[in-house]
Parts: structure tokens; sequence; C-alpha cells
């Protein structure tokens, strides 16, 4: 029962964080948006990041996920 709980944990994170980078470039967020550039041309810096918080959200869904999933679980045994 654990490894279906991690399963489905590791399977909803993934879900939504490539969902959550989907909208972002869909609609052009750049909060959740995969990659981010920034350009300055006095000094010819150039510094490219993505944004993390897809990931921190999909993190916090999926552990929320896998507690209802085996919570749900454990009272289908009990019953």
């Amino acid at each position: 029962m654990k490894s279906k709980g991690y399963i489905v944990s590791v399977a909803s994170f993934a879900v939504i964080t490539l969902l959550l980078y989907l909208v972002g470039h869909v609609f052009q967020i750049s909060l959740l948006m995969f990659q981010n550039e920034y350009m300055n041309s006095t000094n010819g810096q150039m510094v490219s990041s993505g944004s993390l918080i897809p990931i921190v959200i999909g993190l916090s869904l999926s552990v929320v996920i896998q507690r209802i999933y085996i919570n749900r679980s454990a009272q289908n045994l009990a019953e």
C-alpha cells in the first residue's frame, strides 16, 4: 500500500507541475513559465533562470493527494 501511495504522489507531482508550466507558457504568465531571461546590455551580462513556483505547488498538492489516497484506501480496508 505504501508503494501505491508513492506512485500516486510522484504521478500527481509530475502532472500538476507540467500542467502549471504549460499554463504559464500558453498564457504568458511569467511566474509559471519555465524560463526567464534577463539581459543587461551595458555590461553584457545575461542571467537565465526558471520559476520554481510550479514545483512548490506541485510538491504541496502531491503530498495532500497522497495523504487523501492513503486515508481512503485505509478506510476501504477497514470496511
